[in-house]
């Protein structure tokens, strides 16, 4: 089992597990940070499959969003398996998904600057209050709480700082908004590994894999669509992630009580 494999990394001492923990999201930042302004997304080439489909334009890019929001619902009928100090963090998470397959969809209806923030605002929402879900879970049910609207505060700033901080909206740097992906990415699993909970980690690698295989298909879009034909990899992308967010919303039953504070010394939390 998972939790067993693991049982050796969280036998670690308390302060090294934290150290390792806040010394990769550091290192993650510092690589954000100092790479040269990011080109904006979609490029030059702009997306790939502009088909319309039963009067929709760009229909295969718009429709592959409904699985966020199946998953949006799904996760919101079982919010009530998260413990009472996690359920915020989880039913903003839940609802974000709504927003995403809303924001998303608008956004590919007629791609341009001018609409691609509502398409990032309900992502931002989205990763930042999954990272607060698994803090609380993994550290203290209560850190879900307070931390949740700092991460949102900061998350949403970053957003509006790349769409308002350019010469023209849109236009401003990416750097700042991509340490909202790319710090949860890093510290998550971490926080999996190095501490226990009641969410069931097997399920969250599973999404986390799901999400890599996504974020592939994005980067390949044209050459998935050249490849396939049937669909580009903007739109597996959209399919890939959709189907990681299934497995965020919690299983129906919750998993048993751990002691989150063992007075067994050999396996501190």
């Amino acid at each position: 089992m998972a939790t067993s494999s693991f049982s050796r990394l969280r036998g670690l001492a308390p302060a090294l597990r934290a150290g390792i923990l806040i010394a990769a999201c550091a290192a993650a930042a510092l690589v954000v940070l100092s790479l040269p302004e990011l080109p904006e997304w979609p490029g030059p080439r702009g997306l790939a499959d502009r088909r319309t489909f039963l009067g929709i334009p760009n229909a295969f890019d718009v429709l592959s969003n409904l699985p966020f929001a199946l998953a949006g619902i799904l996760g919101l009928a079982r919010a009530r398996a998260l413990e009472r100090e996690l359920r915020p963090a989880g039913l903003v998470l839940f609802a974000s998904l709504l927003a995403v397959a809303f924001g998303s969809s608008f956004f590919h209806l007629d791609p341009s600057q001018s609409r691609l923030l509502v398409d990032r605002l309900p992502i931002t929402v989205a990763f930042l209050s999954l990272f607060a879900l698994v803090l609380g879970d993994r550290i203290s049910p209560g850190l879900a709480r307070t931390a949740l609207a700092p991460l949102l505060a900061f998350g949403l700033g970053t957003a509006l700082l790349w769409y308002l901080g350019g010469e023209t909206p849109g236009r401003g740097d990416l750097r700042p908004y991509a340490l909202v992906q790319a710090v949860p990415m890093v510290a998550l699993p971490l926080l999996l590994v190095f501490y226990p909970g009641r969410l069931d980690e097997r399920r969250l690698f599973v999404a986390f894999a799901l999400y890599g295989t996504a974020k592939g298909c994005e980067a390949l879009d044209h050459q998935l669509f050249a490849l396939l034909g049937v669909a580009s990899g903007h739109t597996l992308k959209h399919l890939a992630a959709g189907a990681a967010c299934f497995f965020l919303a919690p299983e129906r039953r919750a998993r048993p009580p751990f002691v989150r504070q063992s007075q067994d010394p050999r396996c501190p939390t």
